[in-house]
This record gives structure tokens, sequence and C-alpha cells, in this order.
């Protein structure tokens, strides 16, 4: 009885059923969409954080990585094979790394070597201060792990422009030369960051690597960068103020739309109550109306989230000018939909729409049937 009434009185009263409707509609498709594209933007970044940092790191027990006298992992080339029998994804990356002085005619400038590329490469912004550009030959200077002085010409290769060196001041040789420069061993690096698509398995895959190579320390992100969770848990707060934004916006559109459309209809209420309705039955009646139409509306904005979301997953949002400022956002951002936010925002939705839905329901019920039948407020 209590839904075909409200059913009825659903379309009886369709312009305001609609006003209800399509405010839901929006609201939803706001929220779902903003934290897809939040998500994809959290995502993304960590990817880049992760893969810059190392999803897992190897380094000798003990070892401090800026002391060269200490030996470093040997027989890389077989350490590499038993990772990738392990992980066949791993993109295993070796590292030699070292303080050095890059000097070109009296200027010098600090800088970190690290040997992962196989190209020389310069910052930009150390390229104009070195007087520097592509195909010149600069001189490092370096104390190598037997404690003597090492000097090596370096011919560049190539200027870089943006990613991991932008703007600072750091040269990259390759690891050969460097293995030649500091006396390192052939075959020997200082550690090794793995990388590879799952990130979430970093910590029992870190435990199994760690039964492989009982001599080497081996670390998972989620222990090194400890408050990475917690930096993106603070960039979520502009997502939830708008969200906050678009919610009470929301509140009063439907209480401003539920309060018009009991008022237009609340003679037909007072008869309803004048024949022996209690004022439960008409509460119940009017929330039940909004519960339907949020219903309805939620199941409609979810598929139009859907559509929209599906289509940015494809074209993205260009960020290179931004990107280039630093390494940890995407030149291009792909929104990712995350099930479990979706569904919090449909439930929060619907009890918000019900709370704000309780005062026009309260206040025609608690109306004396004769003022209704006589349309008095």
């Amino acid at each position: 009885m209590l839904f075909k009434t409200a059913i009825r009185n659903i379309f009886k009263y369709l312009r305001r059923s609609l006003v209800i409707f399509i405010c839901l509609i929006v609201s939803i498709v706001a929220l779902q969409v903003s934290d897809s594209i939040s998500e994809g933007f959290k995502r993304q970044s960590k990817i880049l954080m992760l893969e810059s940092a190392g999803m897992i790191l190897i380094e000798r027990k003990g070892n401090d990585p800026f002391d060269l006298i200490q030996e470093g992992i040997k027989n890389f080339d077989e350490v590499e094979r038993r990772i990738k029998s392990v992980i066949p994804d791993a993109r295993v990356i070796p590292e030699i790394v070292a303080p050095a002085i890059v000097v070109n005619d009296t200027f010098s400038v600090n800088t970190l070597v690290i040997g992962t590329r196989r190209e020389s490469l310069i910052s930009t912004k150390l390229a104009k201060k070195l007087k520097a550009d592509a195909g010149d030959t600069i001189v490092i200077l370096s104390t190598n792990r037997a404690g003597g002085l090492s000097i090596k010409e370096v011919k560049i290769e190539s200027v870089l422009t943006n990613g991991l060196f932008t703007g600072g001041v750091d040269l990259c040789i390759p690891i050969d030369k460097m293995e030649e420069f500091l006396l390192w061993d052939t075959g020997e690096v200082k550690q090794i960051r793995v990388n590879f698509n799952q990130y979430e398995k970093a910590d029992s895959l870190s435990k199994l690597l760690s039964g492989m190579f009982p001599d080497l320390n081996i670390t998972p992100w989620n222990e090194r960068l400890k408050n990475l969770e917690s930096l993106f848990r603070i960039s979520d707060i502009k997502m939830y103020l708008f969200s906050f934004i678009v919610l009470l916006l929301t509140s009063g559109i439907i209480m401003n739309s539920v309060l018009s459309s009991v008022m237009e209809r609340k003679k037909d209420l007072g008869t309803i109550r004048a024949i022996g309705s209690s004022r439960r039955f008409i509460i119940f009646l009017i929330l039940t109306e909004v519960v339907i139409i949020t219903f309805f509306s939620c199941l409609a904005g979810t598929f139009f989230s859907y559509i929209i979301t599906r289509k940015l997953m494809q074209v993205g949002f260009h960020y290179e000018s931004v990107a280039e400022m630093t390494q940890y956002i995407p030149p291009v951002l792909y929104p990712a939909i995350n099930p479990l936010r979706w569904i919090v925002d449909v439930i929060f939705l619907f009890v918000w729409a019900i709370i704000w839905s309780i005062y026009p329901a309260v206040l025609i019920a608690r109306m004396p049937p004769v003022k209704a039948l006589r349309e008095e407020i």
C-alpha cells in the first residue's frame, strides 16, 4: 500500500520528482567522476614515486650507500637472472651512487652520479652554468674506492629537459664508466632497485627474495616510504571540500523540492490524515518517494559516470607543462575507477537525500488535517 501510493505520487507530481531526480544524477556523477580523477592521479603519481625510489631496494647488509670503500653487490647479472625467475615482469635497475665534483674552467658544483643510463646526461640548468651542450666534454672528479682521486672525461650525449634531473644540478653517466672511474669491480653495483607492475605485492616478494639472498638487505617500499599513504590522504582534502560543496548544493535543492512538493499536495495529504492515517504513515510515504527517486537516480548517475569515466580513461588529461616541473606528476592523467569509493558515494548520497527530506515530511505530518484541507500553512 505504502509503496504503491508512493509510486503514484511520484508520477502524479512528476515535475517536482524530475527536479530531485536530475539533481541527484548530477550530484552522483560529480562525486564519482571527481573520485575517479583523484584515484587516477594518486595511482599514477604513486607508481612514479615508487619507481623512482624502487618498489624493492636491494643493498649489502650494513653498507653505507655513500661509502665507496665498502663492497657492493657482486655478480649483478646472476642476481638479475634470479630476481627475474621469481618476478618475470621485474625491471631491475643497478646503481652506483657516489659524491662527485663536475668541473669546467673554474666552475664546480656538487653532484650525484647515478650509473643507470646508457648515455651521459646533464640537466639544462647545469648545462647553462657549465656553458656546455650535447657533444661537449666535461671532466668529473671523485674519490675512488681505494681512497685516491679519479679524473675522467665524459662526453655529453644529450641535454635532459624533463624528468628526474629537471632543473637540478645532476650528472648521469653510464655504469661501465662509473666502474672504471671508481675502481669498481666488473659486475658489482652499489644497490639494485626492482620495479614491477603490482606494487602491492612488494612485501611478499621481498620476503621471497630475502630467502634467496640471505647476505643482502632487501626492503620493500612500504618500509622505506612509511609516510607515502599519509601524503596522499592529505591530497584528498581538496576533493573532500569539493564533495562537501556538491552535497551542500544538493541538500538545498532536495529540501526545497520536497518541501514545495508536499505543500502543493497538502490538501491530498490532509485528506489522508482525515480518514485515519497516522503521522508516521505520512512521513514514511514522503520518505519512500524520496528513496525510490534516489535509487533510480543513483543507478542512472552511476551509468553516466561510467560512460564519462571510460571516455576520460581513453583520452586522459594532458599535463605536459606541469609534469616538466616535477617527476611525480604524470604528463597524461588517466582516471581510474575505484568501485568501493563509488559504492560509498551512492550510500552517502542515499543517506544525505533522506536526511534532508525529513524536515518537509515531519512539517506536513504535524500539520492538523483541518488546516491542510483549508490549504493553510
